[in-house]
């Protein structure tokens, strides 16, 4: 747990550097991850991902930290990165790339995404948000071959604070 906890910490202190115009304890959003969808999976993966993240909304990028019940049913702590300069938009629909880390305890180490052997995985992918609707979509590109699963669909609701 302290693990988890040292990961949120260290992911909060460094987001004002990503994010600027920003205040620390004043996010503006949550996000309430719900599951995942693993296509061509080789493995058996917890679907039920449940998370909590709360959001930043800033001039140079956006940022969300949280903890979520990841896909080997353990408890991971992640930090991903948005840019507004990099969005399409069109009849209240988003469509923006994103980019983090996730720390995986006793199983990123296992994933070709490990950064250096580590927990800590790279995550990277394009979320589908709408200006009405509260809820997003995340698609992660993945390889059957050098992973266990070919397309990895995330999805949840996000809120306004």
């Amino acid at each position: 747990m302290r693990k988890h906890l040292f990961a949120v910490a260290l992911t909060t202190i460094a987001s004002p550097i990503f994010a600027e115009n920003c205040e620390i304890l004043k996010p503006d959003g949550i996000a309430v991850l719900i599951g995942s969808n693993h296509i061509n999976a080789q493995q058996d993966f917890d679907e039920f991902n449940p998370g909590i993240f709360v959001s930043w909304d800033c001039d140079m990028a956006s940022t969300r930290l949280g903890v979520h019940k990841n896909s080997f049913s353990k408890v991971a702590a992640s930090a991903t990165f948005t840019s507004d300069f990099v969005s399409i938009s069109a009849g209240g629909f988003y469509v923006h790339p994103f980019i983090g880390f996730a720390h995986y305890p006793n199983t990123g180490s296992d994933t070709p995404v490990s950064v250096g052997g580590s927990d800590i995985i790279a995550i990277g992918g394009i979320e589908f948000t709408h200006d009405k609707i509260p809820l997003f979509i995340q698609y992660l590109p993945g390889d059957e071959h050098l992973g266990d699963y070919e397309h990895l669909w995330t999805f949840g609701f996000k809120f306004s604070l």
